[in-house]
């Protein structure tokens, strides 16, 4: 209502002033096209593909993560917006070390729709809430008391894929960074290990993408 209120008081203006209307009305419809909106909301899973610690241990289990992502449409196919995820990490030989909750900002750039589909490059930037005190971790055979924690972190990803129809296909290296201390102690002992777990994969991607436009 209020830009249809816009226009006609523009067209009364122009109208006193001689303009040509027909290229007042173009001029309009292109402004028009550039202010329009449209809102993305994804859901997204995902599988971890040879994940690794920096901290040494094998990598094994099932890596899964499930999370959310809004962004909004910007001029020359670019995206903006922000994201969660709960990212399941993959336990070690000797045990689970911990999980992740990143919170982030995202980016993604559509090259174009090619019959229906939309290739795109990916990347999300944050902060990792990592979660788990590798109390699972396996220090039995120290026969020592153990007290451990892991430290809160950045998180990256970058990577590309494929929407059609909403559906999305995506290939992302991705990186949680986390720092973490372990304390031993026992009957005249005590020791102090500290250091980093950080961990990186290749993830592989599933979405749908609700396009919202207004």
């Amino acid at each position: 209502m209020k830009i249809n209120i816009i226009i006609t008081y523009v067209q009364k203006i122009y109208r006193k002033r001689g303009v040509n209307m027909k290229k007042l009305a173009l001029c309009l419809a292109v402004i028009l096209g550039t202010l329009s909106f449209a809102d993305s909301f994804e859901i997204r899973t995902g599988y971890d593909i040879g994940g690794s610690y920096s901290n040494g241990p094998d990598a094994d289990g099932l890596p899964f993560e499930i999370g959310l992502e809004y962004r909004k449409a910007l001029p020359y196919g670019f995206e903006l917006g922000a994201g969660l995820s709960y990212q399941w990490h993959e336990d070690t030989d000797k045990g689970d070390l911990y999980n992740s909750l990143p919170i982030y900002a995202t980016a993604r750039y559509n090259f174009g729709d090619y019959n229906g589909f939309v290739p795109y490059l990916k990347g999300d930037i944050g902060y990792s809430f990592n979660m788990g005190d590798f109390d699972d971790y396996d220090y039995r055979y120290f026969n020592y008391n153990v007290d451990s924690e892991v430290e809160d972190g950045f998180y990256y990803g970058i990577g590309g894929g494929v929407e059609y129809r909403g559906l999305t296909v995506d290939l992302m290296y991705k990186q949680n960074f986390a720092d973490y201390t372990v304390k031993y102690s026992g009957p005249g002992y005590y020791a102090e290990d500290s250091g980093n777990a950080d961990y990186s994969r290749v993830t592989l991607n599933i979405g749908y993408n609700f396009h919202v436009e207004y």
